[in-house]
């Protein structure tokens, strides 16, 4: 009577595991399932009981998460002869997608366009990277310029800074005309 775990939510707080019935019940019903974790452990092998006598196909944690810590659960089906297997064990990341930074701010400084940002809300966990793009002539769309601007650099991830030559606007995709505003958007990673 194997298993299929899958989640269907997670946040830094909440995680919650739905699953189907393996391909055999063992030839009778099932009954009910068992849930277990290892509490953040980080073993995968000592297991406790969160659920058990549990009907519906889905589970959704009651206990009190750390932000950014692993929880590795397992599910066990039970028939009138008794528990299954345990299924595959499922490991996730108490987390979520960080928070949307607030508009960054751009500053002429002599030939050069400044950008900064306040790093957001992490979600649970170390914010990996930023996405930096500048918005072009025709007011609605952003490119990146990853040449000046790479968020997926250590320095430009810690400063939250970069420095572009304004020269750089003026080409495509910005096609700025000289002397014109600097509108920047930033989004932040995770995982």
């Amino acid at each position: 009577m194997g298993l299929a775990t899958d989640i269907s939510t997670n946040t830094k707080s909440v995680i919650t595991l739905t699953w189907q019935d393996g391909l055999s019940t063992g030839g009778v019903p099932i009954i009910d399932y068992r849930v277990s974790w290892d509490a953040s452990t980080g073993n995968g092998v000592s297991f406790s009981v969160v659920a058990t006598n549990y009907l519906p196909k889905s589970y959704t944690t009651t206990q009190t998460l750390t932000p950014g810590a692993y929880y590795t659960f397992i599910v066990e089906a039970r028939n009138s002869v008794g528990y299954s297997l345990p299924s595959n064990t499922f490991t996730i990341l108490a987390a979520q997608p960080p928070d949307t930074p607030i508009a960054p701010t751009t500053l002429r400084s002599g030939s050069s366009i400044i950008t900064n940002w306040t790093a957001p809300y992490n979600g649970g966990t170390a914010i990996t990277s930023y996405q930096v793009t500048f918005r072009a002539s025709d007011g609605v769309t952003f490119y990146p310029m990853t040449h000046f601007c790479d968020g997926t650099t250590n320095a430009v991830r810690l400063s939250r800074s970069c420095t572009i030559p304004s020269i750089a606007f003026t080409s495509l995709p910005w096609n700025l005309p000289w002397g014109s505003f600097i509108y920047a958007q930033v989004t932040a990673t995770n995982i």
